[in-house]
Formats: C-alpha cells, sequence, structure tokens
C-alpha cells in the first residue's frame, strides 16, 4: 500500500469557486511515504483569483477540495493510516505562510501551515519550538491570505503526515515539512465537529463515524 502524492491539475470556475460546479483533471504517481515524492502540478485560471474567498475551515475545506485532488487508494481507518504516516499530530495553527515548490514542469504554489502540537500521535517530529509544518498545494495565482483568513491561528488540526519536502524555493522552515496524507488533514470546524479535507472522497467503514478530533483520536489509537 502507498500513499499517493497529488498531481493536481486545478482548474478555478471563475464563477462560485466552492460550489459544486468546481472542477478538477488529476493525474497521480504512486510512491511508498519513504521514497522521494513527486511535485505537485498545479494550473489554475488566473481570471478567478479576485472571486476567492473562504471564511473558515469549512469552507476552505471545500475550496481546496476543488483545487487539488488526490487520486489514490483509502485507507480502511485512521489506525491504519497512523501506521503509514510518518508523523501524526494534533496541534493548533501559529502561522499560514506563502512559498513556491520547485516541480518538473514550472514553480508551482504552496502554503506553508505550522502547528504548535498539542498531541503527538506518532513520532515526536516537533522542534525546538514545538512546531510542526505541512504544505498544501495552492494555485500559484491565489494569494495565501485565502488560506490564512481562514486558518487563524489557534484552528485546530490533525496531521498525519508523508515525506519530507525538500524542494521549497522559498526559506524553509526549521525541521521537516511534510505532505498530508490524502486522508490525513483534518480541520476542526466548531466544537465536536471536525472535516476531513480530502478524505471525505473516501467511505471506508473505520471513518464513517469520525465526525471530531475525539472522534479520531479515539478512532486512531484503537489500534
Amino acid at each position: 500500500m502507498s500513499i499517493n502524492r497529488p498531481m493536481a491539475a486545478a482548474f478555478l470556475c471563475a464563477a462560485a469557486l466552492l460550489t459544486a460546479g468546481c472542477g478538477t483533471t488529476t493525474s497521480a504517481q504512486s510512491h511508498a511515504p519513504s521514497e522521494a515524492h513527486a511535485a505537485a502540478s498545479v494550473h489554475a485560471d488566473n481570471h478567478a483569483a479576485a472571486s476567492v474567498h473562504a471564511d473558515n475551515p469549512a469552507e476552505l475545506a471545500d475550496f481546496i477540495r476543488a483545487t487539488v485532488h488526490y487520486d489514490y487508494e483509502p485507507v480502511k481507518s485512521p489506525a491504519v493510516l497512523r501506521k503509514q504516516a510518518d508523523v501524526a499530530v494534533v496541534g493548533t495553527v501559529a502561522s499560514v505562510d506563502s512559498a513556491l515548490q520547485k516541480t518538473d514542469a514550472e514553480n508551482t504554489g504552496v502554503v506553508l501551515v505550522s502547528l504548535k502540537v498539542e498531541e503527538t500521535w506518532k513520532r515526536d517530529a516537533a522542534g525546538e519550538a514545538g512546531l510542526v509544518t505541512y504544505v498544501i498545494p495552492r494555485p500559484t495565482n491565489i494569494d495565501a491570505g485565502v488560506y490564512r483568513d481562514a486558518l487563524p491561528v489557534g484552528t485546530r488540526i490533525a496531521l498525519f503526515g508523508t515525506h519530507a519536502v525538500e524542494s521549497l524555493l522559498t526559506e524553509k522552515p526549521v525541521g521537516v515539512v511534510y505532505d498530508p496524507a490524502p486522508q490525513g488533514l483534518i480541520f476542526e470546524t466548531g466544537p465536536g465537529r471536525a472535516v476531513n479535507v480530502w478524505g471525505e472522497e473516501a467511505s471506508a467503514t473505520g471513518w464513517r463515524n469520525v465526525h471530531s478530533i475525539a472522534e479520531l483520536r479515539s478512532a486512531t489509537l484503537s489500534e
């Protein structure tokens, strides 16, 4: 079983980007977590940039799902994903920053999200500042402020991270920077509520009753 890195072909709808009218076209290459990962390829309609807005983590999850798509074989449960991931943590957003990542085709945009770690479910990966950082691929013409507005400091996130990202063209944060596993990026959206950004596509039985960070914790640490 391998965890796939997104080869995202993201097309932003010029009208309501956060609706079901937005489509994506995707190809993917499969790599085991310990192997070098393929870089994301993100293509966006530059004319749509001015219309992009997300007020909260739930809306941002819709936006990310519309612009970055994973092809992957669903992992049957959070406990299995924990075994496959390189790191699994829960933390709160400390910073959201813009960056560029070098790819074979062209340089693409990413967002660097640093989490202040509260819980470690696998591997103590936090640096001296207690932070773990991961990337979210983004259409290069979309400003990181869209993500920053929707994920204010203190937003709670669960991350199952894979791969060490080495191809950043901007200044790299201290420590390892991770890719999120396809089912491994979960935003808390309110008290007792959470959304799995890409995992909403999966119907594996081990995820059906996971609707909050507390339920995720229980399911993850059950094995």
